[in-house]
């Protein structure tokens, strides 16, 4: 009557190359729109990137849970946030714009990876979050944009199946109805700790006086485009 969803964990196999080092192929079956089912294969990395087995496996980590996605929907206790991070930067951060998708992959490497990357995703829990970002040494807005991603993750594992909560967001379970409004999930404050320094126009012109060429021309340009400090770094060849 009931048929079991099995994980399939695929096959794993060095392969020799004519030229360069041998690679990683993994191998896997998989079922078409027509049912009929198709032996698929994908090359991981080479023996230089990946020296090790379980280097190798380590890496197709995110590749599995796609492959798995029915046997996953109730398995979200051995899923960890970092294999949740490289199945969104796999499946959904492609889509984002680069500006996205590079401030996305400083915040995950740089914050949320090596905080809570171990976890499973049963143990991430709201208020140990809202801690954490309240503790944290950045500016509220920057706690604000590691909650924003934050959040996006778990939508996006809500999205797969992989659980059925947002902790960031709600921490309601979906299709369970209640109130999502400012009192559930984490709370982090986006307001500015301090009123910015305005300038009138002849402290600005003063300013100007002191300034290269070149930078004259970088501080006309963020007055009037208002880009980001990136942007504006990338035009002058400066790396913030």
């Amino acid at each position: 009557m009931f048929k079991r969803t099995t994980y399939q964990e695929g096959s794993l196999k060095v392969e020799e190359r004519k030229r360069g080092p041998h690679v990683w192929v993994y191998r896997w079956w998989e079922t078409d729109a027509c049912g009929k089912r198709i032996y698929r294969k994908h090359q991981v990395g080479d023996l230089v990137q990946y020296p090790s087995e379980s280097a190798a496996r380590t890496a197709l980590d995110s590749l599995r849970l796609t492959i798995n996605n029915q046997s996953q929907r109730n398995s979200a206790s051995r899923m960890t946030v970092q294999t949740l991070w490289e199945h969104y930067q796999h499946e959904e951060l492609p889509s984002k714009g680069f500006s996205t998708q590079d401030a996305y992959s400083q915040y995950a490497k740089k914050w949320i990876v090596p905080r809570w990357g171990r976890l499973s995703l049963k143990g991430i829990k709201t208020v140990d979050v809202e801690r954490w970002l309240r503790e944290a040494t950045v500016a509220d807005g920057t706690k604000a944009k590691l909650k924003c991603l934050m959040s996006a993750l778990f939508s996006h594992a809500v999205r797969w199946e992989f659980t059925s909560t947002n902790p960031i967001s709600s921490g309601i379970p979906v299709g369970s109805g209640g109130k999502r409004g400012p009192s559930v999930g984490v709370r982090v404050s986006a307001k500015r700790r301090k009123a910015p320094t305005v300038l009138d126009p002849e402290q600005v012109k003063l300013g100007l006086t002191r300034l290269e060429f070149r930078d004259q021309l970088l501080v006309l340009l963020d007055g009037a485009l208002g880009i980001r400090r990136g942007e504006l770094g990338a035009l002058a060849g400066v790396r913030f």
